[in-house]
């Protein structure tokens, strides 16, 4: 039984009693651990706890030693534990009472190692859902990406955790995984990706209905996934070098739009980079006539005139072109052969047309007027025939305006005479065509003036040769005198007439050339 005992030894002579000299000792138990597990490396602090433990000369764990044992009293030993293999394995602490045994009561954990990260990359800014594989995560306590925490874990069973991705650099990152066993490393198994960004697009503009070649410009274009302009996803995409895509646009709408590129990093936005343009539409012309000379300075009304390019009228290029707004431009009208011919608006992206909305106007003509010859004074109804009267606005004779015009057809115009000096004057007809000239082909004639007759006077029964005198008398037409018709009139020079008196009544009488 445990405790002191006497010593006695017996001989033929007697027998020797040494009291209380040997002590039996109880052997020690042990009944517990804490921690009750750890890493098959060893190097972990224990505490056991038991009884008898006063003396005690080794600590062993799975049958190898623990090193550090401490006997802190009877009940109570520290120590640190020895490497050893995974799965529960026998606490053995002895003392001089001998060895008590805590069957299973420590496990060696194995540490976890990581195989393997889906998805491989993520953005930065972290917030990627990841699963993880490998071995041995059962218990884990910490998984890490790049040195920083990751959010939301789940030990789905010892070869897969799922978890949440913190931020992080750009670059190759470590995946750590921490459970009691120890930790375990994948290296470089997960990339963080930079967002990329946007910077440019060429051409910055084109047609509503898509098919536009582009090249974007950025950073971090590498694996990109998609791109779209505008909401919508372009088409033929290439990611030419990690700063530059090709792509070729989507249908849109009309005004500036967003240019987005995601990758596995993120989203990059250039904000209204990519300008959709309408093709023109042209729905008037303004005036909507001109000569054929052309120089008509027109304005021309539509929509989606903003770069425009061009305008041709009938075929030929217009000059001073000049973009008012998206919906006006002026120019001048080429020259062009008569008749109504198309406005057609180019711009970047196509062209409009406005069918026959301007008419070249041919210029007119005047080839004759009748009578040909009036007096100075004017007042004399005139015909003048000719080509392309239609739309006359106006005829000059000598300069001067005539009155009363009416155009009768394409050919013919009448009008009246204006006062004019004497002479051959030009007959001029303008219309929306351009102007005509008759170079001439109306006379003036001067009023016939009266100065003298010889003789001055004769018999009331008439019949007396005269002499008159005067100016202006080329085509004289009748001589009178106190009223009467004078006979056998002869215009013998501008300035001479002879005639016959009629008769009259005795005294003064007039002498009237016409």
């Amino acid at each position: 039984a445990v405790g002191a005992r006497d010593v006695v030894v017996t001989t033929p002579g007697g027998s020797g009693t040494g009291a209380g000299l040997f002590t039996y000792l109880a052997a020690p138990t042990v009944t517990a651990v804490s921690p009750t597990g750890g890493p098959t490396a060893g190097g972990t602090t224990v505490t056991i706890t038991g009884t008898n433990f006063t003396g005690a000369t080794s600590v062993t764990i799975g049958g190898a030693a623990a090193s550090g044992v401490s006997v802190v009293d009877a009940t109570t030993i520290t120590a640190v534990t020895p490497a050893g293999t995974a799965g529960a394995r026998d606490v053995i602490v002895t003392t001089p009472g001998g060895s008590g045994t805590g069957s299973g009561l420590y496990t060696y954990i194995a540490a976890p190692t990581v195989t393997a990260i889906s998805p491989t990359s993520g953005p930065t800014a972290g917030g990627t859902s990841v699963t993880i594989t490998g071995t041995n995560f059962t218990g884990a306590t910490s998984v890490t990406v790049g040195g920083a925490a990751a959010s939301g874990i789940t030990v789905v069973n010892p070869t897969t955790i799922t978890a949440v991705t913190p931020a992080g650099t750009a670059g190759a990152r470590d995946v750590i995984v921490t459970t009691p066993g120890g930790s375990g490393t994948g290296s470089g198994l997960y990339t963080y990706v930079a967002a990329p960004t946007v910077t440019g697009v060429s051409p910055g503009y084109g047609s509503t209905a898509g098919g536009t070649s582009v090249t974007i410009t950025g950073t971090s274009f590498t694996g990109a996934t998609a791109v779209t302009i505008g909401g919508a996803a372009a088409s033929g995409v290439t990611v030419v070098n990690p700063t530059t895509i090709n792509a070729v646009t989507p249908a849109g709408t009309a005004g500036a739009r967003d240019v987005i590129v995601t990758t596995p990093g993120g989203s990059g936005t250039g904000s209204g980079l990519y300008t959709y343009i309408a093709a023109p539409t042209v729905t008037a012309i303004s005036p909507t006539n001109g000569p054929t000379a052309g120089g008509t300075s027109v304005t021309i009304t539509g929509t989606s005139f903003t770069g425009a390019t061009a305008v041709t009228i009938g075929g030929a290029a217009a000059t001073g072109i000049s973009v008012v707004n998206d919906t006006t431009l002026m120019a001048t009208t080429p020259a062009g052969a008569a008749g109504a011919r198309d406005v057609v608006v180019t711009n970047p992206v196509g062209s409009g047309t406005g069918s026959g909305l301007y008419t070249y106007i041919a210029a007119p003509t005047v080839t004759a007027v009748s009578p040909n010859s009036g007096p100075a004074a004017g007042g004399t109804s005139v015909t003048i025939t000719g080509t392309n009267f239609t739309g006359a606005t106006a005829v000059t004779i000598g300069g001067a305006a005539a009155s009363g015009i009416t155009v009768v057809d394409p050919t013919t115009i009448t009008a009246t005479t204006p006062a004019g000096s004497a002479g051959a004057r030009d007959v001029i007809v303008t219309t929306p065509g351009g102007s005509g000239t008759g170079v001439g082909m109306y006379t003036y004639i001067a009023a016939p003036t009266v100065t003298a007759i010889s003789p001055t006077s004769g018999p009331a029964a008439g019949g007396t040769s005269v002499t008159i005198t005067g100016t202006a008398f080329t085509g004289a037409t009748a001589v009178t005198i106190g009223g009467a018709a004078a006979t056998g009139v002869t215009v013998v020079s501008p300035t001479t007439i002879t005639a016959t008196t009629p008769a009259g009544t005795a005294g003064a009488q007039d002498v009237i050339v016409t």
